[in-house]
């Protein structure tokens, strides 16, 4: 399998996961899925360059006209770079939730290690 099947097949899995988490309900597991997924898709966006169509006049200033215009090409990850993502947000939860341990809010140090197991099981495949 080419590394942009393997990621998309890993993409495919994520939304088949948050739909089942929808149906059951699963807050966690839904707001984690949903930052993970947008994560990528953030990583795939493709900064505009100075070259990017943009009006200065009209009923938008430096809006693009047209149809389709706002369309841009996206980048595509292989599962590397899924992967340092993940492992990015993983390191996030973890941080976040000592900071939270030495202000003493366990409660909420704990939702975020639960996240970041959440994380960890989709690393590991």
């Amino acid at each position: 399998m080419k590394p942009t099947q393997d990621s998309s097949a890993f993409r495919d899995r994520l939304r088949r996961d948050l739909r089942a988490a929808l149906k059951s309900r699963q807050s966690e597991m839904i707001s984690t899925l949903r930052t993970m997924i947008a994560a990528i898709d953030n990583a795939e966006a493709v900064h505009p360059g100075p070259k990017s169509p943009q009006s200065t006049d009209g009923t938008i200033a430096h809006s693009s006209p047209g149809v389709g215009s706002t369309e841009a090409p996206r980048r595509e990850l292989g599962m590397s770079d899924i992967q340092v993502i993940v492992g990015d947000l993983i390191c996030e939860y973890e941080t976040h939730g000592e900071q939270y341990r030495s202000m003493r809010q366990h409660d909420a140090a704990e939702r975020l290690q639960r996240k970041a197991d959440i994380l960890r099981t989709y690393l590991a495949t």
